[in-house]
């Protein structure tokens, strides 16, 4: 039922006459991915436990958005995070606050939170 309510609004909406355009962040998109240097990967093993993981989007990256934005954590605790913008903002290094568990998964997650500072 939500389906098509939803896709009955997307009709009514796309078939209007006057189009209007709507401003709001642009989309961004990842370029580019490494951890400790490594290559995009999407598992990685026997990295260090002071990880540097660097994002290159495409856009500038609005550093409000970053904390709720990038998460990362283990089965149970998330981890203190800090943020670093470079190249204008289109590059996101973050790092560790604290020593990671040694012999532990973790999860590295980017969330729709991540909005672009032009917002053009």
């Amino acid at each position: 039922m939500r389906f098509i309510i939803v896709l009955l609004c997307v009709i009514t909406i796309s078939c209007k006459k006057d189009e209007q355009v709507l401003s709001g962040p642009k989309s961004i998109s990842l370029i580019d991915l490494q951890l400790d240097g490594r290559a995009f990967s999407y598992s990685y093993a026997g990295t260090s436990i002071t990880p540097e993981v660097v994002f290159n989007f495409s856009e500038p990256i609005d550093s409000e958005s970053l904390k709720n934005a990038i998460v990362m954590g283990d089965a149970t605790t998330n981890v203190l995070l800090n943020f670093e913008l470079t190249r204008g903002d289109s590059t996101v290094t973050v790092r560790t606050a604290t020593s990671l568990k040694y012999l532990t998964s973790y999860s590295l997650q980017v969330s729709s939170l991540l909005t672009s500072s032009t917002k053009k």
